[in-house]
Formats: structure tokens, C-alpha cells, sequence
């Protein structure tokens, strides 16, 4: 459970708890992930000059023990061939080295956004927020009696990122957007980098989409997920959510 001011939603912060780590968290792993890719790639190239420099000595003592002309020369022809095989093969191996890791690098430096749809209880320009299970156990606090839905949207990457639509959806496809906030900014908003932000929809409202849509289909939604739309065009979806 969190209680968070509701008339400070607007504002960014850094994204803290077990599924919001901090920057530096980040930083750590992304550098954790480069070592890594750097220890693969030093390997990739160990296995690839490993039987070549074997090869080179065989065909060494070969050519200086040999009298043959004919052996000396099939010994440098299977070194060239050799050779050029164990070239290709480790160009091929650094190549995919450098992608993993330019992929990486690109990837931490452009945002990551995640959602979760929670529960809310609001009053007075505050808000405690949980688990979506609080909407059948009850507001913990009477004084907080208006229950709302939280969209937590965190951007734990380096790059800002715009929200262009929030949204509940159901397991039908059904979705109940939201135009206007109960608490904070309404979408389009900017969301900065290692920042988060909170929507809070009316509760009621989404309750009543949500039956609306079953009486004309026929058929219980009982599944809820956020859904948030990013100026880039990519959709974030929380898990599903039980409604009680």
C-alpha cells in the first residue's frame, strides 16, 4: 500500500520499489550486461584463433622437418584454408558481438516504460494506492472514501518519452479511455527519463463502461489491464487485473 499526494501526481520523481529500480540500478545492469557481452566476445575469439595458432604450429614443424617440397607446400596450402575459415568465423563471431552489444547500449539509452493498473482511495488531494484486491476489502482508511483506478507509468530508460492515451481495457477489448484525470496531469503528458507518473481514473465511471459492455455482449469482463500509447507508436500493457 502507498499513499502519494494526489495534487503532486504531476510531478516526476524517480521510480523506487522492487518493480522500479533506481537509475543507478540501471546504470549497473546495463554495465553488468556489457562486461558480459565483452567476456562472450573475448571467448568467441579464443575458440575461433585457437585451432588456427594449433594449425600453424603443426604446419611449422612439418615445414622445417620435411625435405619435401610437395609436403611443404600442401602444409602451407591447409594453413591459408584453415586460416581463412578461422577469419570468417571469428569476423562472423565479433560482428554479432558488436550488434548484441550496440543493441544494448541503444536500448538503455532510449526510454523503457512499464505500467501497472492498481487500486486507489482518495481524499482531501491524497491518495493510498495498493493491489487491485483493496477493491474488495475496502478503503484501509475511511477518512480516504473515493475510490479511483491508478495508472502507475515509469520510464526507467535515459530518454524522455511522450504519453499520448491511457487507457482500461478489458479482457474483451473493450476499453474505457481516459479524457480527463481524476488527480494530476491528463495525457499527452512528457514523461522524462528515470521519472514516473500516476493517473487516476474515476472509478464508477470505468465501473459502469465495464457493465455497459456486458449487457450488450453478454458476456463478464472480470479481467482489467492499463494500457498506455506512446508518441513512437508502441502500446504498453500492465498484467491483468481480477475484478472482485
Amino acid at each position: 500500500m502507498r499513499v502519494a499526494a494526489a495534487d503532486d501526481a504531476h510531478l516526476p520523481h524517480r521510480a523506487c520499489g522492487p518493480r522500479d529500480p533506481f537509475p543507478v540500478l540501471v546504470a549497473l545492469t546495463a554495465v553488468k550486461k556489457r562486461w558480459q557481452a565483452l567476456v562472450l566476445g573475448g571467448i568467441a575469439v579464443l575458440v575461433a584463433l585457437g585451432p588456427l595458432v594449433w594449425l600453424i604450429g603443426e604446419a611449422r614443424a612439418l615445414f622445417v622437418t620435411s625435405t619435401d617440397n610437395a609436403e611443404k607446400a600442401s602444409a602451407l596450402q591447409a594453413v591459408a584454408a584453415i586460416g581463412g575459415l578461422a577469419a570468417t568465423i571469428l569476423l562472423i563471431m565479433v560482428t554479432g558481438w558488436y550488434a548484441v552489444l550496440t543493441r544494448d547500449i541503444l536500448r538503455q539509452s532510449g526510454p523503457i516504460v512499464e505500467t501497472d493498473l492498481r487500486m486507489a482511495f482518495m481524499a482531501h488531494g491524497s491518495a493510498i494506492t495498493g493491489p487491485m484486491s483493496m477493491m474488495k476489502q475496502g478503503t484501509p482508511d475511511q477518512r480516504y472514501d473515493v475510490p479511483a483506478f491508478a495508472i502507475e507509468v515509469r520510464n526507467r530508460g535515459n530518454a524522455g518519452v511522450l504519453v499520448t492515451r491511457v487507457a482500461v481495457e478489458t479482457e474483451a477489448g473493450f476499453s474505457i479511455i481516459m479524457t480527463q484525470s481524476v488527480a494530476g496531469r491528463t495525457p499527452p503528458l512528457k514523461l522524462e527519463g528515470h521519472s514516473s507518473e500516476t493517473v487516476y481514473l474515476d472509478h464508477d465511471m470505468v465501473m459502469a463502461g465495464v457493465s455497459v459492455w456486458e449487457q450488450v455482449m453478454k458476456t463478464p469482463s472480470r479481467k482489467l489491464r492499463a494500457v498506455v500509447s506512446l508518441g513512437s507508436g508502441v502500446v504498453v500493457n500492465s498484467g491483468w487485473e481480477m475484478l472482485p
